[in-house]
């Protein structure tokens, strides 16, 4: 009987001790925008078509924009913020003076996960976005095009990064 409460004890205690990972209660989270007000117009269904894992293969795209309920604004140095899709599922992310790598997944069309990404540490300018940039890519969810532009989508509308294409050659 005294193991017992002992274990249940460790068990209560353990339990407390151990970090938690909460989402921001809803009314936090920022307020979402409509696909026409970040691409810059009404969007037709046809316009705004899911991709496929194909679309993305052996390609490579620099961030250009982002855009939220709470800020949008372009990139200055859209060199300085690449991701590459391999072949083999793996993708090559710079993030201003960091570089890295994820794996890359979709369930389907549009959808996408990015990530885990392992990347350096240097320390960038106080200017940079490069936490932003990794950390959207990490929480990515789906993907779509609009004209040439790939737009990358966080959950709940709480961020949109679009991409214009660059030749592999340019990217890290």
């Amino acid at each position: 009987m005294r193991t017992l409460i002992t274990a249940i004890a460790l068990l209560g205690t353990l339990t407390a001790c151990s970090p938690r990972q909460s989402e921001p209660p809803a009314e936090e989270l920022p307020r979402a925008e409509t696909l026409g007000d970040v691409v810059g117009g009404p969007v037709e269904l046809e316009d705004a078509a899911a991709g496929t894992p194909a679309d993305l293969l052996g390609s490579a795209w620099q961030w250009v924009s982002f855009h939220s309920g709470k800020e949008a604004f372009d990139i200055e140095h859209p060199e300085r913020y690449t991701i590459a899709f391999e072949e083999d599922g793996i993708a090559f992310i710079q993030a201003d003076c960091n570089r890295g790598s994820g794996s890359v997944t979709t369930d389907g069309p549009g959808t996408i996960t990015i990530g885990p990404i392992a990347l350096t540490k240097m320390l960038c300018p106080p200017e940079s976005h490069g936490d932003l940039f990794v950390q959207s890519l990490e929480h990515a969810v789906l993907y779509f095009f609009q004209d040439v532009t790939l737009y990358i989508e966080r959950p709940i509308e709480s961020g949109t990064l679009g991409f214009e294409r660059v030749s592999p050659e340019t990217t890290p």
